[in-house]
Protein backbone atom coordinates (compact mmCIF):
# COMPACT_ATOMS: atom_id res chain seq x y z
CA UNK A 1 0.00 0.00 0.00
CA UNK A 2 2.68 2.52 1.09
CA UNK A 3 5.56 1.12 -1.36
CA UNK A 4 3.11 1.90 -4.62
CA UNK A 5 2.44 5.55 -3.49
CA UNK A 6 6.22 6.77 -2.75
CA UNK A 7 9.29 5.33 -4.65
CA UNK A 8 11.90 6.08 -1.95
CA UNK A 9 12.97 3.49 0.34
CA UNK A 10 13.22 6.20 3.17
CA UNK A 11 10.11 8.20 2.34
CA UNK A 12 8.42 4.71 2.52
CA UNK A 13 9.20 4.03 5.81
CA UNK A 14 8.25 7.79 6.83
CA UNK A 15 5.10 7.25 5.10
CA UNK A 16 4.45 4.23 6.65
CA UNK A 17 5.38 5.29 10.20
CA UNK A 18 3.10 8.45 9.52
CA UNK A 19 0.23 5.92 8.39
CA UNK A 20 0.48 4.03 11.48
CA UNK A 21 -0.09 7.06 13.83
CA UNK A 22 -2.97 8.23 12.07
CA UNK A 23 -4.68 5.22 11.52
CA UNK A 24 -3.03 2.80 14.48
CA UNK A 25 -2.80 -0.05 11.99
CA UNK A 26 0.80 -1.56 12.27
CA UNK A 27 -0.25 -4.64 10.34
CA UNK A 28 -1.03 -2.29 6.95
CA UNK A 29 2.57 -0.87 6.95
CA UNK A 30 4.64 -4.21 8.03
CA UNK A 31 5.61 -5.12 4.89
CA UNK A 32 7.03 -1.85 4.32
CA UNK A 33 9.08 -2.23 7.28
CA UNK A 34 10.11 -5.70 6.43
CA UNK A 35 11.31 -4.43 3.20
CA UNK A 36 13.11 -2.01 4.72
CA UNK A 37 14.96 -3.96 7.61
CA UNK A 38 16.23 -6.46 4.50
CA UNK A 39 18.08 -3.49 2.30
CA UNK A 40 21.41 -3.17 1.48
CA UNK A 41 22.22 0.57 2.53
CA UNK A 42 22.50 0.78 6.66
CA UNK A 43 20.60 4.30 6.82
CA UNK A 44 17.77 2.61 5.34
CA UNK A 45 17.85 -0.68 7.23
CA UNK A 46 18.31 1.34 10.61
CA UNK A 47 15.33 3.31 9.84
CA UNK A 48 13.06 0.52 9.07
CA UNK A 49 14.51 -0.87 12.34
CA UNK A 50 14.15 1.99 14.21
CA UNK A 51 10.64 2.36 12.88
CA UNK A 52 9.63 -0.93 13.76
CA UNK A 53 10.67 -0.43 17.59
CA UNK A 54 8.23 2.67 17.56
CA UNK A 55 5.54 0.54 16.57
CA UNK A 56 6.02 -1.64 20.49
CA UNK A 57 4.48 -4.76 20.51
CA UNK A 58 2.43 -4.20 17.53
CA UNK A 59 5.36 -4.97 15.98
CA UNK A 60 5.42 -8.82 17.26
CA UNK A 61 4.94 -10.37 13.46
CA UNK A 62 8.56 -8.27 12.34
CA UNK A 63 10.13 -10.55 15.54
CA UNK A 64 11.56 -13.11 13.67
CA UNK A 65 13.42 -11.66 11.33
CA UNK A 66 14.81 -9.27 13.72
CA UNK A 67 16.45 -11.99 15.81
CA UNK A 68 17.95 -13.06 12.18
CA UNK A 69 19.92 -9.27 11.94
CA UNK A 70 20.93 -10.27 15.29
CA UNK A 71 23.37 -12.23 13.22
CA UNK A 72 24.14 -9.44 10.38
CA UNK A 73 27.48 -8.20 9.75
CA UNK A 74 26.85 -4.63 10.23
CA UNK A 75 27.47 -4.15 14.39
CA UNK A 76 25.12 -0.98 14.10
CA UNK A 77 22.79 -2.93 12.84
CA UNK A 78 23.28 -5.47 15.57
CA UNK A 79 23.18 -3.15 18.33
CA UNK A 80 19.71 -1.37 16.58
CA UNK A 81 18.00 -4.36 16.53
CA UNK A 82 19.10 -5.37 20.02
CA UNK A 83 17.73 -1.79 20.78
CA UNK A 84 14.38 -2.41 18.38
CA UNK A 85 13.66 -5.80 20.27
CA UNK A 86 13.55 -3.84 23.58
CA UNK A 87 11.17 -1.53 22.53
CA UNK A 88 8.89 -4.22 21.18
CA UNK A 89 9.15 -6.03 24.41
CA UNK A 90 10.38 -9.26 23.71
CA UNK A 91 10.97 -11.73 25.87
CA UNK A 92 15.24 -12.56 26.08
CA UNK A 93 15.00 -15.99 27.15
CA UNK A 94 14.62 -16.41 23.16
CA UNK A 95 17.07 -14.21 21.65
CA UNK A 96 20.68 -15.43 21.12
CA UNK A 97 23.67 -14.24 22.74
CA UNK A 98 25.66 -12.20 20.29
CA UNK A 99 29.15 -14.21 19.38
CA UNK A 100 30.90 -11.26 17.31
CA UNK A 101 33.64 -9.90 18.98
CA UNK A 102 32.64 -6.76 18.52
CA UNK A 103 29.05 -7.36 20.05
CA UNK A 104 30.00 -6.66 23.68
CA UNK A 105 27.60 -3.75 23.76
CA UNK A 106 24.83 -5.77 22.16
CA UNK A 107 25.54 -8.52 24.82
CA UNK A 108 24.97 -6.04 27.17
CA UNK A 109 21.80 -4.98 25.91
CA UNK A 110 20.65 -8.42 25.65
CA UNK A 111 21.95 -9.56 28.99
CA UNK A 112 20.52 -6.08 30.75
CA UNK A 113 17.15 -7.31 28.80
CA UNK A 114 17.09 -10.74 30.52
CA UNK A 115 17.81 -9.44 33.80
CA UNK A 116 14.79 -7.05 33.88
CA UNK A 117 12.53 -9.55 32.42
CA UNK A 118 13.77 -11.49 35.74
CA UNK A 119 13.10 -8.83 37.83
Amino acid sequence: MVAEAVHEPQAQISAALALWRITGNALAILPTLSDGIKHADGVIRHHAIWALGQLGTKAGPAVPELIGLLAHGDPLTRLATAATLTNIGVRAAGIPMASRPDDALVRRMLRSIREAQVA
